[in-house]
């Protein structure tokens, strides 16, 4: 385990949080409480988006089920492991979008819910000076037949400002035992692990395939993979 802190992330704070709302998804798997005027809109069948009306927190926090193979990660902690580690490698080693991972948590006492986590917050830049940087606070865990990447992502300004609110509800969620699959020709996300070039054509998109939310229409995360059809290497989120 590695913890490195600045002085502009701080990831301990206390929120005060009034008029809860609490759901449960039986179809992705978890279950929250909401802040007041705070929704939780379904997209698909494994992915969720959570995000303020109000739009005093800007950045949107996205609830995203894959399938688990156990060929590949035997146990639940070994798709935590495994993604988690490409995370780290994709950020601190691509070349344009760039990362820094500012904090990391891998320990025993990290969890969401009853399941291990591991939580990181990085902040990304690019060699396009128009598309400014962003920030993004992210957790992986697993359990039953799946894992999840949950993560809030959003301008570096509005992340570090709200920090302490977007961890919060993070934090809250917690995954629901599931033994039934979501279709098996669904999408998987890929994570890139070397140096790729991203096609902005359609807009900005971070190391990890995700849109940049600053460039999009009020409301939407978009969460494909879009490149200029460079040779790659990439991990498989399953």
């Amino acid at each position: 385990m590695r913890i490195s802190l600045i002085s502009a992330v701080v990831l301990v704070s206390i929120v005060i949080i009034h008029s809860e709302t609490t759901i449960t998804n039986s179809v992705i798997g978890f279950s929250t409480t909401l802040p007041q005027n705070w929704i939780c809109t379904q997209t698909s069948d494994s992915t969720a988006i959570v995000n303020d009306t109000t739009l005093e927190y800007k950045s949107q926090i996205v609830i995203k089920k894959y399938h688990r193979s156990q060929i590949d990660y035997p146990t639940p902690n070994d798709w935590t492991r495994a993604h988690f580690i490409a995370y780290l490698l994709v950020t601190d080693y691509s070349f344009d979008p760039f990362g820094a991972v500012l904090y990391y948590d891998s320990s025993s006492s990290c969890k969401q819910g009853e399941f291990w986590a591991t939580e990181a917050f990085s902040e990304f830049y690019s060699l396009d000076t128009v598309l400014g940087a962003w920030s993004e606070l992210i957790r992986f865990t697993a359990g039953g037949e799946f894992g999840y990447s949950l993560y809030a992502i959003g301008d570096t300004s509005d992340m570090k400002q709200n920090i302490g609110m977007y961890a919060a509800v993070l934090r809250s969620i917690s995954i629901l035992q599931q033994s039934t699959s979501i279709a098996r020709n669904s999408k998987v996300k890929q994570i890139l692990i070397n140096q790729t070039n991203f096609d902005r054509s359609n807009g900005a998109y971070d190391l990890a395939g995700r849109r940049h939310k600053s460039i999009l229409p009020q409301g939407h995360l978009v969460t494909v993979r879009k490149l200029n059809g460079n040779t790659f290497t990439s991990v498989k989120l399953k």
